[in-house]
């Protein structure tokens, strides 16, 4: 996925475990994150790194993708309720994720277009 989002233009940063990625989202927020569900070895999962983007991180708002091979319903619904905007089910086609990043950042538009008449 990561390979096919930088052909289409995307600026990606990887990491190999969502307690890298929370050290270095604090230091240099970005407007969304793409994750993985679970990590081997890691303490930190994508949903607990949902939660605490959502927690400390509301303005400006950020977009979180969480993808996993973890379906079943209840799963997905532990996901929403953790704060993800959107749950994709792997395997994932670059198709998939470029639709799904491009939807975030129609999102994120349509967000700061209701917050520039504030400022």
């Amino acid at each position: 996925m990561e390979e096919a989002l930088v052909l289409d233009g995307f600026n990606i940063s990887a990491f190999a475990s969502a307690a890298a990625l929370w050290v270095m989202f604090q230091a240099r927020p970005t407007r969304m994150v793409i994750t993985e569900r679970s990590f081997p070895s890691s303490d930190l999962t994508g949903l607990g790194l949902c939660r605490n983007i959502r927690e400390r991180f509301t303005l400006p708002y950020i977009y979180v993708v969480v993808f996993s091979t973890m379906n079943r319903m209840q799963e997905i619904k532990d996901g929403l309720a953790a704060g993800v905007d959107d749950y994709l089910a792997k395997p994932l086609t670059p198709l998939q994720a470029r639709t799904r990043v491009l939807v975030g950042k129609r999102w994120l538009a349509y967000i700061d277009s209701l917050f520039a008449g504030r400022k």
